[in-house]
């Protein structure tokens, strides 16, 4: 049999990784230095807790997935996100959630109107719905930044049928720039993630497509043993390429994917930028449906390939997941950025622990994570410190895409893991409130603290089910410290920025990223936690301008805003030679 260079290497690939693994699988997980964070054993931890906010919506906003038309198709699992962000910046964030959309007997969409709800406190939102510049299109996600650094945040709906992006206009409203700005992509869009790609100081924008589903491309299949129909599985329709965009500082943006590197294909359904490598620049990571994931690193300006050698592509087995949702931080305190990877059911939820050489070594069963089964079908993800000990737990709404699966309830509670310092991860649902113990369909997940008392809230849209926001009620002995970055030689949004919180002997980090959890948009805030007893706190702030920015004396109990100092031309030469 006669092999040719492009169908041998993914076979050598496969068996790399599967040497790889069977090797980390027989040795130890090194263990995090007792020096990176105080140990808080979990016994003294206060039970995370939340409780349901029904009334900061004066009426329930649901989004609409298409599903009551019975065509049953694929872009009906799909689903929605939302996006929390200060758009009256009056220090209080609000919530942008896709609507989604009806699917016509007649092969035609009927797009829902995007939510709107401006948080006026007291766990109370004003519906501005009416405002907000409906979506042309089937919508799915919602990605907020300020993209012309005028110092309000701005939003890109995502979607089948193109994207929208919406330009805050500071006066209270939004306007739709999608022409004028030149960002013009008509494909299957879903998840998206901002960053300055290439060091401008502009904002540029990585959009994830999916498959080639269509009204004429939407075959019946039939779930077995029951015979009933379902929605078919992405094996059944070919891959979307992914498209990004370069932006010109004067408001508009230019096609430039195949200009940086990127590869053909993946059916991506989310999509992170994060500095993987510490060189200061962005990096991306792509989670795909099916097929394995992308991981590209940035060479100042353009994009390599390193998916294969990164050893976080594929499972532990060597084997590419149906990837949902995906999140960037660091559980263990070493000061490297992990990433978590939300998957299929019969597939273990993904956490690629970071090692030295921006290698990734897959460690959800050592840590604990896939003691929790693998009936799960997980899509939103956020990591944050929500019982104030100091390192961050994880979150993730679940909820299954099929109607008729044999294996799998379709209707799932969320899951919710405790951090234990590091080491292991524990699932705690159970007794954090009755919204973790009742069946979901959830999808997008963002994390704010809605209500500014230094403890992380939770907002959840769903499908067949009104958006949900959730009070973290959780007792907290610590105290807290909260930053909103605004950069200056860096983009306003900060994006690539690490900080480093020490006190004593311990350390946290903290990375701002972009295009975490699944079609949504988090906190762009930074959040810490310190025990009452802790001495010689100082934080450390390290932009992608490469300035370093010490706060010996944070304050406790409120968000500081922190400005990113005039650029140093001779330490910032000094840093390049």
């Amino acid at each position: 049999m006669r092999f040719d260079k492009q169908s041998v290497l993914p076979l050598l690939a496969t068996l790399c990784v599967i040497f790889l693994s069977s090797c980390q699988q027989n040795s130890e997980i090194p263990e995090a230095p007792l020096s990176q964070s105080e140990p808080t054993p979990a016994s003294l931890s206060a039970p995370i807790t939340f409780v349901e906010k029904p009334d900061f919506f004066a009426k329930p906003f649901s989004y609409d997935n298409g599903e009551n038309s019975e065509y049953f198709a694929i872009i009906e699992a799909i689903g929605g996100g939302l996006a929390t962000l200060d758009y009256d910046r009056d220090g209080m964030f609000d919530l942008i959630i896709a609507g989604g959309g009806e699917l016509l007997p007649e092969n035609q969409i009927k797009p829902k109107p995007t939510g709107f709800y401006r948080n006026i406190g007291n766990w109370k939102g004003v519906d501005l719905t009416h405002l907000f510049p409906p979506a042309a299109f089937f919508s799915h996600g919602a990605y907020a930044a300020d993209f012309d650094n005028d110092g309000f945040c701005d939003v890109i709906i995502t979607g089948y049928g193109g994207v929208q992006l919406l330009h805050n206009t500071g006066d209270g409203h939004f306007q739709d720039v999608t022409r004028q700005s030149e960002l013009i992509d008509d494909s299957w869009s879903t998840a998206a993630a901002w960053g300055d790609f290439n060091g401008d100081g502009v904002l540029d924008l990585y959009v994830a497509h999916y498959a080639n589903w269509s009204f004429e491309n939407n075959p019946v299949c039939l779930e077995r043993p029951s015979n009933l129909r379902d929605t078919c599985a992405p094996r059944n329709f070919v891959s979307l390429d992914d498209s990004a965009f370069l932006g010109t500082g004067d408001g508009r943006f230019r096609s430039a994917h195949s200009d940086l590197g990127f590869s053909p294909g993946g059916k991506g359904l989310g999509v992170l930028s994060i500095d993987l490598d510490g060189d200061l620049d962005l990096d991306l990571y792509v989670a795909n449906d099916g097929e394995p994931n992308f991981v590209y690193q940035n060479n100042g300006g353009t994009f390599s390939d390193v998916s294969i050698v990164s050893g976080a592509d594929r499972n532990e087995r060597g084997l590419p997941d149906g990837s949902m949702g995906l999140e960037g931080n660091d559980f263990n305190g070493d000061m490297l950025p992990d990433l978590w990877v939300t998957n299929f059911e019969k597939e273990s939820m993904a956490l690629y622990r970071a090692m030295p050489g921006s290698y990734f070594q897959h460690v959800s069963q050592p840590l604990g994570i896939t003691g929790i089964g693998s009936e799960y079908v997980g899509w939103g993800i956020c990591l944050r410190d929500f019982d104030g000990d100091g390192d961050e737990d994880v979150c993730i709404a679940t909820g299954h895409a099929n109607r008729h699966s044999p294996t799998s309830p379709r209707f799932q509670v969320p899951i919710l893991l405790e951090n234990q310092d590091g080491r292991l991860f524990s699932s705690v649902a159970a007794k954090a409130g009755s919204y973790f113990t009742t069946g979901h369909l959830g999808r997008g997940l963002s994390a704010c603290d809605l209500d500014n008392d230094g403890r992380i809230d939770l907002a959840v849209s769903q499908i067949l089910a009104p958006t949900v926001v959730l009070e973290n009620t959780t007792p907290h002995t610590s105290r807290w410290i909260g930053l909103q970055l605004v950069g200056r030689t860096t983009s306003r949004d900060s994006i690539g920025t690490r900080i480093v919180l020490r006190y004593d002997s311990a350390r946290q980090t903290r990375f701002i990223t972009s295009g975490a959890s699944y079609l949504s948009t988090s906190d762009s805030r930074v959040l810490f936690h310190v025990p009452e007893a802790a001495e010689n706190v100082s934080i450390e702030i390290t932009w992608p301008s490469g300035q370093v920015q010490i706060l010996s004396s944070p304050q406790f109990s409120q968000y500081s805003v922190i400005v990113e100092p005039p650029r140093d031309e001779v330490a910032a030469l000094e840093k390049r030679g």
